[in-house]
């Protein structure tokens, strides 16, 4: 009986061997074209072959060989050029003549190995060992692919390049068994008619170590890795490679991927997919990276959502810097998370100039996130929905949004709501910055800033120039918004909003069905309304009551409606605030049916409007004040056409407080115009002034209990 060769190699006669295991050495140091040629010459000369036995091909002098034709190796893959360790019948005269022979493994070194026809150029099989140094595997466009194997495999300073597969992985198919990478290994230009343009993994055995580098790969799925396995994968530079018609451009898992040291990630793309970069069916976890950058070129990009990362849950751990620039989906430019997005340290990652044509600029994601440090400028979502940065929303479940510090700028809901913040449930802000160089804006819609579905709750941080047709800062669709401690709004540019009558208005806060609450705060330079536009609420816009314990309001406020600061459809009750320089057409500082003032101050106010009224306080109803200053000096006094500081629609009670030089500039009342005025205890009424009537109060009917103090009206 002969022995059967089970791979083949080229050219230089072998060495004969000495024992089981041994090595026989294939030197090439020419270029040879027709390495099946070789292999039929060598046939003749070598042997006997024992299992274990290793065939060292050696490529010196960078000589390149051809993996030609192999007609006359017959066995169970008879496609397959190399196949190690495979038993073949071969028959060099044509004759049905056996000789039988296992080599199981094979060495690589040094030089090129290119595909001559349609078939892998190396097949290694369970039982087999493959190490390749150092060597160039070329597939020359041909259609059968580099390696497979399903035994233990070693690539070490690879190279990769134009392997092509009718099926999965372009360059390597890893179906089972260990497969390990070391040195550099380099992928360009591999495709797979499926999954997997440069590498295919099955195996649960994989190790990345050294750095893999992936250009201008192609596959259905998963332009440059396809895994259905956890893989994990230290650095790397993943640029321009392209899922033709499913997910992830550069790497697609069905299981876990994790980036465990900084990797990059340019001009990758999800045609059609999802994960223009990476997409998980499980979790996705990144230790440092970049992805991608801006310009179009290197953008990464997905047709359906995740322009960089698609997965069930992402998780940024560790302290190396990650970026991302420029990443363009339908939903979430940079990520879409299914569950949640961990950001686990201060700062990392940065998010800038990533699109979304639908929602989540740079961020969506269907779970609780939560925002410490990192930097959000420029991203930009398109949709009716909105987020200009983050789209935090999920179907039946309410997902709340936690701002403890970070930077937002010129982040844009271009149709929708929430310039930089969408959330279906509760948004929480206890710092950072807010549009202090860019407005963050929903210029045709709610929420420069914030648009939540629920409540809002703010105890830090600085607002500027943001701007919404509803709501400059914030908006509430059916919850509460609630303001304390020490936010700033508007210190350095005024927040607006530029809506017209019930379009618009809520220069810093609007809320279309709930309550507002103000216990701290400074308040500046916010606007309701344009030059085209009326609206009302320099400050707050509220569809119910708002309670005001604390809080600023000293510098101009203005509304080109009514309500300078605060405007409520309903009730405004305020107590040791401070008003002053407020304006609107009417009820300079606040508007609202009741308005309840228990303390404060009220300087500078004014009613602009021809026939505005109360300079202060405007209710539609009642007025009621228990204490507080209204003018303080000629200089601070509150001013209107009618009722200078207070015009109440039906009653004023007066139980204290101040009121001095308040004016009535063209008609009547100068502190107050009201139908029924009750003074109560002893307020004082000093140096009012009306054009008309009733220099510091005109009523139809006043009530006197006490002794109330007139002086100089």
């Amino acid at each position: 009986m002969k022995k059967i060769l089970l791979l083949c190699v080229l050219l230089v006669a072998c060495l004969a061997p000495v024992a089981e295991g041994a090595i026989w050495p294939v030197p090439i140091n020419a270029d040879t074209n027709d390495l099946k040629g070789d292999i039929e010459t060598a046939l003749g000369t070598v042997g006997p072959f024992d299992p274990g036995d290793t065939i060292a091909i050696t490529l010196t002098n960078n000589a390149k060989a051809i993996v030609a034709n192999h007609a006359t190796l017959v066995g169970t893959t008879p496609t397959i050029p190399i196949p190690v360790p495979y038993h073949y019948t071969y028959t060099p005269t044509g004759e049905a003549e056996e000789t039988t022979a296992e080599i199981r493994n094979i060495t690589v070194t040094g030089g090129t190995i290119q595909a001559g026809g349609a078939w892998r150029l190396f097949d290694i099989a369970a039982n087999g060992t493959a190490t390749f140094t150092n060597v160039t595997l070329d597939g020359k466009d041909n259609t059968g692919g580099g390696v497979a194997t399903a035994g233990n495999t070693t690539f070490t300073d690879v190279t990769f390049q134009n392997n092509k597969s009718a099926e999965n992985g372009g360059a390597i198919n890893a179906s089972s068994g260990k497969v390990i990478f070391s040195g550099t290994n380099t992928f360009t230009g591999n495709q797979a008619t499926e999954n997997g343009g440069a590498i295919y993994i099955a195996t649960n055995d994989i190790t990345f170590n050294g750095t893999n580098n992936f250009d201008s790969n192609q596959a259905k799925a998963g332009g440059a890795v396809y895994s259905t396995q956890d893989i994990s994968i230290p650095g790397g530079e993943f640029t321009k490679n392209q899922a033709m018609n499913g997910n992830g451009g550069a790497i697609c898992s069905t299981k876990l991927v994790t980036l465990t040291a900084t990797a990059t990630f340019t001009g990758n793309d999800a045609t059609n997919g999802s994960g223009g970069a990476i997409y998980s069916d499980g979790a996705v976890t990144v230790n440092g990276g970049t992805f991608g950058e801006d310009n179009n070129e290197h953008r990464n990009t997905a047709d359906n959502n995740g322009g960089a990362i698609c997965a069930d849950s992402v998780t940024f751990s560790g302290t190396a810097a990650t970026s991302f620039k420029g990443n363009q989906a339908d939903n979430g430019g940079a990520i879409w998370s299914k569950k949640t997005v961990t950001m686990r340290t201060a700062g990392i990652p940065t998010f800038e100039n990533n699109k979304a044509d639908t929602n989540g600029g740079a961020i969506y994601t269907g779970g609780n996130l939560t925002v410490d440090g990192q930097t959000f400028n420029g991203n930009v979502a398109d949709g009716a929905d909105g987020g200009g940065a983050i789209y935090a929303n999920a179907a039946g479940v309410t997902v709340n949004v936690t701002v403890e510090d970070g930077t937002f700028n010129d982040n844009k809901a271009t149709n929708g709501n929430g310039g930089a913040i969408y959330s279906g449930g509760n948004v929480t802000v206890s710092g950072g910055t807010f549009g202090n160089t860019k407005a963050n804006s929903a210029a045709k819609a709610a929420g420069g800033v914030i648009y939540a579905k629920n409540n809002i709750e703010i105890t830090g941080g600085e607002f500027n120039r943001n701007t919404a047709k509803q709501g400059g800062v914030a908006y509430s669709l059916t919850g509460t918004v609630t303001i304390s401690d020490a936010p700033m709004f508007g210190t350095l540019a005024s927040n607006s909003a530029t809506g017209k009558e019930e379009e618009g208005g809520g220069g810093v806060i609007y809320t279309s069905a709930g309550r507002v609450s103000i216990s701290g705060g400074t308040f500046s330079n916010n606007k309701a309304g344009t030059d085209a536009t009326t609206g009302h609420g320099g400050v707050v816009r509220a569809a119910a009551k708002v309670t005001i314990t604390g809080g600023t309001f000293t510098t101009k406020n203005s509304a080109t409606g009514n309500g300078g600061a605060i405007w409520s459809a309903s009730e405004i009750e305020t107590s040791t605030a401070e008003f002053s320089n407020q304006e609107a057409d009417n009820g300079g500082a606040l508007y609202a049916q009741t308005v309840t003032v228990k303390s404060g101050k009220f300087n500078n106010n004014s009613a602009k409007a021809n026939d505005g009224a109360g300079g202060a306080i405007y209710a539609e109803r009642i007025v009621q004040v228990d204490d507080g200053t209204f003018g303080e000096t000629n200089a601070t006094k509150n001013t209107a056409p009618k009722g200078g500081a207070i015009y109440a629609g039906t009653t004023a009670t007066i139980n204290g407080g101040e009121f001095n030089y308040n004016e009535a500039t063209t008609s009547t009342g100068g502190a107050i115009h009201a139908t029924t005025v009750n003074l109560n205890n002893t307020p004082e009424f000093t140096s009012n002034k009306a054009a008309t009537n009733g220099g510091a109060i005109y009523a139809t009917t006043v009530t006197l209990n006490n002794e109330p103090k007139f002086t100089s009206n």
